[in-house]
């Protein structure tokens, strides 16, 4: 038996796609049997020193954060507790990390994120929160325990803070504790708060899509590098307007029929979509 065979802790790859991916969390005892050490804490402490390489520190109960490049004297005056250290983009700088890709070969390549590493001593945590991504979280060094709450959505309320996404009143309605090995897969907005035991490492295989902002936006940089003509809008049959700042709904149709001649086209989309992605 191999490690894929036991990866989806038994359920084909077709059964996760239709019954959990995108729909509901998943928690997989063993998944990774044997999981080797395939980063040191010092070694990811020595790439969070590099300004290229996406870093950041979430310290005590406030929940500071700081962003990298992190020095080596910084690391030396971090508490004995209660700290973690998130570095982002490892599939790109760790070999033995990238492996780590071959397990989800059932899944596009071009959804794939990134793979991020946290590093925590006892106590460590990000807070409880949500993501807009799928997300596999493998348990590598130690252990933690997770408390898994709903799906989230836009009335829900978050907590005052510049950076993260911390959840006021967090209502959980399972608690698990992951150690090495271990795997769980949460679906885009489903409420997590995982909590450090002694030592952790934790590898997240994030798979995201864009948001219907970004897509507009990047499209409409494609569309202005073109050389072909523009689609304008045309007006409606036009009525004398006794309010002339009124702005008929009829317009709403030239609007929607201009970009519908834009998403229609299949070869714009395609092309631009796979530049992006």
């Amino acid at each position: 038996m191999t490690y894929k065979d036991t990866l989806l802790g038994g359920l084909s790859k077709q059964t996760f796609l239709d019954k959990y991916w995108q729909k509901k969390p998943l928690f997989v005892k063993n998944a990774l049997p044997e999981l080797p050490s395939l980063i040191e804490p010092d070694e990811l402490a020595g790439l969070a020193m590099n300004e290229e390489i996406y870093s950041r520190l979430i310290i005590g109960e406030k929940l500071e954060l700081e962003y990298g490049p992190i020095n080596e004297e910084r690391f030396s005056t971090l508490p004995k507790c209660n700290w973690s250290l998130l570095v982002n983009g490892m599939d790109l700088w760790s070999a033995k990390i990238r492996t780590l890709l071959n397990y989800f070969d059932f899944l596009p390549s071009w959804r794939l994120d990134d793979i991020m590493v946290n590093y925590s001593v006892d106590g460590g945590n990000v807070g409880p929160h949500y993501d807009y991504y799928d997300v596999f979280l493998i348990q590598g060094l130690g252990a933690k325990s997770w408390k898994l709450g709903g799906k989230c959505d836009k009335n829900t309320l978050l907590c005052a803070h510049n950076e993260l996404r911390i959840i006021c009143d967090f209502q959980h309605d399972r608690e698990l504790i992951m150690s090495t090995g271990d795997l769980l897969y949460l679906p885009p907005q489903y409420s997590h708060f995982g909590t450090t035991i002694g030592e952790s490492m934790t590898y997240s295989v994030g798979f995201r899509m864009p948001s219907c902002s970004e897509i507009l936006a990047d499209l409409s940089a494609e569309l202005n590098a073109q050389s072909c003509p523009p689609i304008h809008v045309r007006d409606p049959q036009l009525r004398s307007l006794s309010v002339k700042d009124d702005i008929p709904s009829n317009y709403l149709v030239e609007i929607r029929a201009a970009l519908s001649e834009i998403l229609n086209d299949d070869k714009l989309l395609l092309e631009w979509f796979a530049k992006y992605m």
